[in-house]
């Protein structure tokens, strides 16, 4: 990554890093804890109403869902080979 991307993350302090301590060349990436708060904060109450919300689905409700999800996607990334080509 370039250094203005880097300074673009580590300025505002999203991220922060380090260097690997098993190999110098390499640097450790985390989210800093600004941006975990931030995230919890926009996306904390979203995932628990939908962990609720799948939780009321039996086994069999999941499965039919997640064929339907799978398929779907082979449908549209098939579609859009064609629209490419």
């Amino acid at each position: 990554m370039s250094r203005p991307c880097w300074t673009a993350w580590t300025g505002p302090g999203y991220v922060t890093r380090s260097p690997d301590p098993r190999d110098r060349r390499k640097s450790v990436v985390r989210p800093a804890p600004r941006a975990v708060r931030a995230v919890e904060e926009i996306f904390g109450p979203l995932a628990r109403d939908g962990f609720r919300h799948v939780a009321r689905c039996t086994t069999e409700q999941l499965e039919l869902l997640l064929d339907f999800m799978r398929s779907s996607r082979e449908l549209q990334e098939r579609h859009l080979d064609r629209i490419r080509s």
